[in-house]
Order: structure tokens, then sequence, then C-alpha cells
């Protein structure tokens, strides 16, 4: 597996690319998940991950190692009692595709578990 770091902006597989407002839609998760569990606990563990998966995924580099753990971290909450609403799946699709970008390749399982399926 490659592991060198570059930018998020940069990278590309097979002509896909993040587009420019894809860091601003994973602050706007952390926020919609922040605002709900302040009423809601179900909503809390999803608010805890997505605020570690953007402590990761919101760097001027990235590496598929990088990648890696951030889908770990979103494979372990779901796991758990959590908040399993269109947000989260929502979510789910946003680190298929930077893991794309970056040359992994996953799949989401019904029960919405993202499993590495190789690299490209």
């Amino acid at each position: 597996m490659v592991n060198r770091k570059i930018s998020p902006l940069e990278a590309s597989n097979q002509g896909e690319k993040l587009d420019p407002n894809f860091f601003l839609r994973l602050k706007n998760t952390e926020d919609y998940f922040k605002r709900h569990a302040e009423e809601d606990p179900n909503f809390y563990p999803n608010y805890e991950a997505i605020k570690e998966i953007n402590t990761i995924l919101l760097k001027d580099e990235l590496s598929q190692e990088d990648i890696l753990g951030a889908v770990e971290i979103f494979n372990q909450t779901t796991s758990k009692p959590h908040h399993n609403g269109t947000r989260w799946f929502d979510l789910s699709l946003h680190l298929r595709h930077i893991a794309f970008v970056y040359g992994l390749e996953f799949k989401i399982s019904k029960g919405l578990t993202i499993k590495f399926s190789g690299t490209k």
C-alpha cells in the first residue's frame, strides 16, 4: 500500500477528485451531530466519531493510513448504539469517496459497515 501524504484536493483516482465543498460538508456534519447530541443522547456517539474523523481528515495532507483510521472510527461507532439516520449514511458515502480518491476501494454493507475491498 502506498502511504505517502498528499493534499486531498490534489488526490485523484481514475479522474475522480474531491469537490471543493467536501470538507465543508464534513464540518457541517459535525455541527449537525453536535446540535442534536445536545438534545438527544443517541446522537452523542455520532458526534464524538465525526469529531475524531474530522481531526484526521481536516489536514493539509493525508495518506491512505489516515483514511483507514477514519473508516475504523466510523465502523467502531456503527457497531455500537448510535443514531443511524440518513446523515450517518451520508458520512459513510463521503468516507468511501475520499478512500476511492486515495486509491482504496470500500463497499458499504447492509449494516452500514464500510468494508475494504482492495486498492486501485
